[in-house]
């Protein structure tokens, strides 16, 4: 469980965090454990010690650099960076240890064949994220996926009742994670990489 004052800081970096988001002139929303907490307790939940923010790639690759400069800027410190179009990522971390409170921002892909989106071994169906909700959290409006109550429940199942742990497994449903997914990627970026060897 986190401290009161770790989660004060965590409120005002995640808040300097949108805020350098705002300016410039990301769409992003508000996704996973930051999303459920939101909605469940109108708070982070107290054990988690990442906080996710998303976007789509093609949102977040116009605007990676510029995002990772204004970040580093006010003290952020840079756990690493993926600026592949297909898994961009910054992990980061402020005032607080990395391992007391995480914050990350990624992208999802999309599928038009499919109608997903999707980012590693997870998925997400086109209609909650082809427009969003708004919430009010921590006294200002937030992009969610669309009708935030249904995608909880594709994506966590009983998303009321909740979990203490790290195992994904155990509170992530199958439809929203799926690690067959995941090995097929890996398997084709093996082969892709063997072929170009070869060649």
């Amino acid at each position: 469980i986190r401290t009161k004052k770790e989660l004060s800081i965590r409120k005002k970096e995640f808040l300097q965090i949108c805020s350098i988001l705002d300016k410039t002139g990301l769409i992003y929303f508000l996704n996973t454990g930051i999303l459920l907490g939101a909605i469940r307790e109108n708070n982070f939940i107290k054990w988690d010690w990442d906080v996710e923010i998303s976007a789509t790639s093609d949102q977040l690759y116009k605007k990676f650099d510029l995002i990772l400069k204004n970040l580093k800027k006010i003290g952020f410190k840079i756990i690493q960076k993926d600026k592949k179009k297909e898994s961009l990522k910054i992990d980061f971390y402020g005032a607080c240890s990395k391992d007391t409170t995480r914050y990350t921002i990624f992208s999802w892909n999309y599928s038009p064949e499919k109608k997903i989106y999707w980012r590693k071994d997870k998925i997400i169906p086109a209609k909650f994220l082809s427009k969003f909700s708004k919430i009010i959290f921590f006294g200002r409006k937030f992009n969610v996926p669309n009708n935030p109550k249904q995608y909880l429940k594709f994506s966590y199942g009983n998303w009321k009742k909740p979990i203490r742990t790290a195992d994904k497994s155990l509170y992530m449903t199958r439809n929203f994670k799926k690690k067959d997914l995941f090995i097929k990627r890996l398997a084709k970026r093996f082969l892709i990489k063997f072929y170009n060897y070869l060649r």
